[in-house]
């Protein structure tokens, strides 16, 4: 998921909506041994969007800058 561009970019979107539904398309397409529910879903989604925002700054895109001071 972060080796793709396009994938972080989903990933760091200010809309909810977006962003869980491309991490549940993540989950879809390379399926985990458990579902994640309650706030193990929550951790999940916060740490893949500040992981994807870090790439994202560390590749000198300043659309990761900006998520990392928002979250």
């Amino acid at each position: 998921m972060f080796t793709s561009p396009h994938w972080r970019k989903l990933a760091m979107d200010d809309d909810f909506y977006v962003s869980a539904e491309s991490i549940a398309k993540f989950h879809h397409r390379f399926p985990t041994k458990g579902p994640l529910r309650g706030t193990s879903r929550v951790w999940f989604m916060k740490t893949v969007k500040s992981s994807a925002a870090e790439i994202e700054y560390r590749l000198g895109n300043p659309e990761g800058i900006a998520t990392l001071i928002a979250t």
